[in-house]
């Protein structure tokens, strides 16, 4: 943790236990609290993206598929959340729908903030007009925005995402750095993309399309198929497609992180999550991993008696990944927190 936290005044429990998650070796039943945690504010979407297996209109296979609700994430429940487990510092305000769908977001921010936690956004920018900007970047807590922009053009952002919105979301990315330069935010501005097969042609003139907002950092996400029916192809067979990508990045001015190589050689189980994180839904339904494995009452739940960070689920999954031969779920083998490149 370094000097730019001090801003966030974190308390003596949360550094304590941040101290104790960095220099405590992994184990099914952790001594230290959660320090991530990841909040589902909404399972509503108002796009109907062609990688999402949750809201492209199919009945796809995926087996970690969420049981969407209309419910929103309450105030009251985050409340409960952060008062079981104050001593985390970290809290990515996500979920599979669109967080600005959720008519409390703004109060949900302001209890993150009152609790001193640094807050990341996930959104697809649709709804992210002046006034939500202006709100944003006027929180401290606010350390991340990250915008889910995934085309270059709004005939491909029609293509992919079906709904007519880009020159929208582009104008509100363009507001939102003009604004963060204005009131000198400290807020990190990321413009991100899912990179599959049929992106990968395409991804320097996205590089080269985001480039001219100047934001913070792009972002290319590797597509890893969540058994979409008629979905999208990984790029697992382009590595000389992708190498050109590579050094293109080299070329722009903006931070650039980009798709990472899949091979039997960089494969490990790095993955954190499970000894960092806890996930909650709008029903208090728990889960840990912020990329498969979505929230589910089978996991736990918020209200449950005992301990739920070393609960039965939570010990079962850490011992998979503390085992080298054992299996955790067959799409952990391309996630991006499983290999060393």
């Amino acid at each position: 943790m370094n000097i730019k936290n001090l801003k966030y005044h974190f308390s003596f429990k949360q550094l304590l236990n941040y101290y104790k998650y960095k220099t405590s070796k992994k184990s099914k039943i952790l001594s230290y609290r959660p320090v991530w945690l990841l909040i589902y504010v909404s399972d509503l979407c108002n796009l109907r993206c062609t990688m999402c297996p949750h809201h492209n209109g199919k009945n796809n296979d995926f087996s970690f598929q969420k049981t969407l609700t209309k419910d929103f994430m309450k105030p009251e429940l985050l409340e409960l959340i952060y008062k079981k487990f104050p001593e985390s510092i970290f809290v990515m305000l996500g979920g599979v729908g669109e967080p600005l769908l959720n008519p409390y977001f703004k109060e949900l921010v302001d209890i993150t903030a009152r609790n001193k936690k640094k807050i990341n956004l996930i959104t697809n920018g649709v709804l992210l007009n002046e006034d939500m900007a202006d709100y944003l970047l006027s929180n401290k807590y606010v350390n991340q925005i990250s915008i889910s922009l995934n085309a270059s053009s709004r005939d491909e952002y029609i293509d992919i995402c079906k709904i007519d919105k880009f020159d929208v979301v582009c104008n509100n990315i363009r507001y939102l750095i003009k604004r963060k330069k204005k009131l000198k935010s400290s807020a990190e501005i990321v413009i991100s993309g899912v990179c599959s097969h049929e992106f990968l042609d395409k991804a320097i003139d996205f590089l080269k399309f985001c480039d001219d907002f100047e934001a913070d950092r792009i972002d290319l996400h590797r597509y890893i198929d969540f058994d979409v029916k008629g979905g999208l192809k990984d790029i697992d067979d382009m590595t000389d497609d992708l190498e050109r990508v590579y050094e293109f990045a080299k070329r722009i001015k903006t931070k650039v992180n980009l798709p990472h190589f899949i091979s039997k050689e960089t494969y490990k189980k790095n993955c954190d999550w499970y000894f960092k994180n806890l996930s909650f839904d709008a029903l208090g339904n728990m889960g840990s991993c912020g990329r498969v494995i979505n929230p589910d009452k089978k996991y736990g739940n918020i209200n449950d008696d005992g301990d739920i960070w070393n609960n039965e689920y939570m010990q079962s999954v850490r011992a998979k990944f503390l085992t080298p031969s054992d299996v955790v779920t067959k799409y952990c083998e391309k996630c991006v927190e499983n290999h060393t490149r």
